[in-house]
């Protein structure tokens, strides 16, 4: 029933490791600089890996008084193992710092760094979109491990800085309206109880009765969301902003004036 909870045990491992490489790295440019270098790198290196592990293909039988006896497909390996997704998150992780270390933000649109931002973010959105209508239908663009994938997750994170740096353009307005902004606070709680609903209600037969089901899934996971971002998170996020206060500084907002005097 909470078996898609897999995936949080990856994020688990990777911020056991990333505060103490991130108080590290943020102590001095040259720090940063190597940090950088070496997250990138080994984003890198498990995409290879990925890559690799889909192309050779190779799956093993074991007999283990553990996990029992079977064949461990490489697919599943590629899928679950949480060092081969580390690279989507440092690669998010990433994009705080670059915007930080590289002030884009107070580069204007037209500036050499920007042009080049909006030409990965346009190429990286085809990319992704292209992932979407041809996954399952052409075998390059098949999940997990194949090129048109791991290009479409390459092309995430200059989209999303593009949206990031253009609060006032297209994307970032529809992801401004309320709704949206409604349903990405409660997306936690949606993806903690959506399963659990989905396990729980019956599957019935016909396509008509399948759509029923559908919409009540829908609209109960919502009210679920619902009562988790009011009862458990919001509280949750109370405490936090009373105890350490509200450390968060938007980016694109215009910079304090300086209290120096010449």
């Amino acid at each position: 029933m909470l078996f898609h909870l897999w995936s949080l045990s990856v994020e688990e491992w990777f911020y056991f490791f990333w505060p103490f490489l991130l108080l590290l790295g943020l102590r001095s440019r040259a720090r940063q600089r190597t940090l950088i270098a070496a997250a990138s790198a080994g984003a890198g290196f498990w995409v290879l890996v990925r890559l690799s592990g889909e192309a050779v293909g190779v799956n093993w039988t074991h007999d283990d008084p553990f996990v029992g006896t079977g064949v461990t497909y490489v697919g599943e390996v590629l899928y679950r193992f949480s060092a081969m997704r580390f690279d989507q998150l440092l690669v998010g992780c990433l994009l705080a710092v670059v915007v930080r270390r590289y002030a884009l933000v107070a580069s204007e649109p037209g500036a050499p760094r920007r042009r080049w931002l909006d030409a990965a973010a346009a190429l990286g959105t085809l990319v992704l979109v292209a992932e979407l209508l041809l996954a399952g239908r052409v075998g390059a663009f098949d999940p997990f491990g194949s090129i048109g994938f791991n290009l479409a997750l390459a092309g995430i994170p200059f989209a999303v800085l593009w949206i990031h740096l253009n609060p006032r353009v297209g994307p970032a307005r529809w992801l401004s309206l309320p709704l949206a902004v409604w349903i990405g606070k409660r997306a936690y709680g949606l993806y903690l109880w959506h399963e659990v609903l989905n396990i729980l209600t019956p599957k019935p037969a016909g396509t008509a009765a399948l759509l029923v089901r559908l919409v009540v899934l829908v609209v109960a996971s919502m009210g679920v969301a619902e009562l988790s971002w009011r009862f458990i998170e919001s509280p949750f996020l109370r405490r936090k902003s009373a105890r350490y206060g509200d450390r968060h500084q938007d980016p694109t907002a215009p910079a304090a004036p300086s209290a120096t005097t010449d």
